[in-house]
């Protein structure tokens, strides 16, 4: 049985594919390499934080990873490049549109996650508190996740937008 968190995840996704098809007009290959570099991120950063019991028990965890996490990465990722693509059709410079877009999509999605208890953050953990012994946090997510988002979160998306 599918958790009303992972079910989160899947409307995510959901969210994404259709604003990827109705804006952007990517066809499935940029969706289904956001799955997998989602994936492959979220299995080499697993030390940050860690999921929901009711997540990290499903069937759909492989080695202390849900899948659906995957989804919920391509649709944060799709949700970006298609407030992107309206930005630019507003006059706003690539990357620029990408850097905003990405940023705001994946901080209120990443929050949506944190408070509806899909993960949470290990604040002591180097790499999130660098140069501090805990991280500081921003609205309950650690600043250096919300950064993320406008970094290199969004030089993700623009090279994967790339591929449709």
């Amino acid at each position: 049985m599918i958790s009303t968190r992972e079910w989160l995840l899947v409307g995510c996704a959901a969210a994404g594919a259709l604003a990827d098809v109705t804006v952007t007009r990517h066809g499935p290959a940029v969706f289904v390499a956001s799955v997998v570099v989602g994936l492959l991120f979220e299995w080499l950063a697993r030390p940050l934080w860690t999921f929901h019991p009711q997540l990290l028990a499903s069937r759909f965890t492989v080695r202390g990873v849900n899948l659906f996490v995957g989804l919920g990465w391509a649709g944060v990722l799709s949700l970006g490049l298609a407030g992107s693509a309206v930005l630019q059709r507003a006059g706003l410079p690539e990357v620029v549109a990408v850097a905003l877009a990405v940023g705001v999509c994946g901080n209120l999605v990443e929050s949506l996650f944190f408070r509806a208890g899909v993960l949470r953050y290990r604040l002591e953990h180097p790499l999130l508190a660098f140069p501090f012994q805990r991280a500081p946090v921003l609205l309950d997510v650690p600043v250096s996740i919300r950064f993320g988002y406008f970094t290199s979160m969004a030089v993700l998306a623009a090279g994967l937008s790339r591929l449709g």
